[in-house]
C-alpha cells in the first residue's frame, strides 16, 4: 500500500519537484501545472521527457479536479500532490477522497488497465475513442488509460477507508526516464 507520509519522509528536499495538499480550484490547477513546467525547465529536464511528464500531470490533475469529493458543509475536501525525481525517473503521487461505490468501479478499471501491455493499451485507447460513449462521471474513461500509456508503467494505487462511506485513494505513476 502507498502511504504519502512513508514517501515524503524518504525524499530529500532536492528530490521535490512539487509538493501541495489543499483544496483544487481552478486556479490552483493551473498554478500548479505552471509551476510544475517551470521547474522542470530550470532543472533541464529533457524536453521529451518535460512534455511526457507535463502531459500526465494534466490529466492527473485534471481527473482529481473533476472527481473531488464536497464535505457536509459544502466545502472541497483537501487533495494532495507531490511530483519527485529519483534517479530512476520521476514519480507523482496524487491522493484524494471518494466514495466507497466509486471506489470499487475504479479499482476494477485499474485492474484492467494494469493487466494490458502497451500495445494492448494502445488498441483499448482506440476502442474507447471510437466508441464514444461517456461514463457516469460524464468522462469517457480514456484518462486512465493515457497515464498507462504515457507513463509507461502500471498505474500503482492504494485505498484506505476513510468512513463508512468515504475511501482516501492514493496513486503513484512512475515516469521512467
Amino acid at each position: 500500500m502507498i502511504e504519502l507520509k512513508e514517501i515524503a519522509d524518504r525524499m530529500s528536499t532536492d528530490d521535490i519537484v512539487l509538493t501541495y495538499q489543499g483544496k483544487l480550484d481552478a486556479q490552483i490547477l493551473d498554478k500548479l501545472l505552471h509551476f510544475s513546467e517551470a521547474i522542470l525547465t530550470e532543472r533541464n529536464v529533457d524536453k521529451v521527457l518535460r512534455k511526457k511528464i507535463f502531459i500526465i500531470l494534466v490529466e492527473s490533475l485534471q481527473n482529481c479536479y473533476k472527481h473531488q469529493m464536497v464535505d457536509g458543509l459544502g466545502e472541497l475536501m483537501d487533495f494532495t500532490v507531490a511530483l519527485t525525481h529519483e534517479d530512476d525517473g520521476f514519480h507523482l503521487v496524487l491522493g484524494n477522497y471518494m466514495t466507497l461505490h466509486d471506489r470499487d468501479a475504479l479499482k476494477e478499471k485499474l485492474d484492467d488497465i494494469n493487466s494490458l501491455d502497451q500495445k494492448q493499451l494502445n488498441n483499448k485507447y482506440i476502442e474507447v475513442l471510437d466508441n464514444g460513449e461517456q461514463t457516469a462521471s460524464g468522462g469517457s474513461g480514456l484518462g486512465l488509460i493515457e497515464l498507462a500509456r504515457k507513463s509507461g508503467n502500471p498505474l500503482q494505487y492504494s485505498f484506505t477507508n476513510a468512513s463508512d462511506e468515504m475511501a482516501y485513494f492514493v496513486m503513484q505513476i512512475n515516469i521512467s526516464k
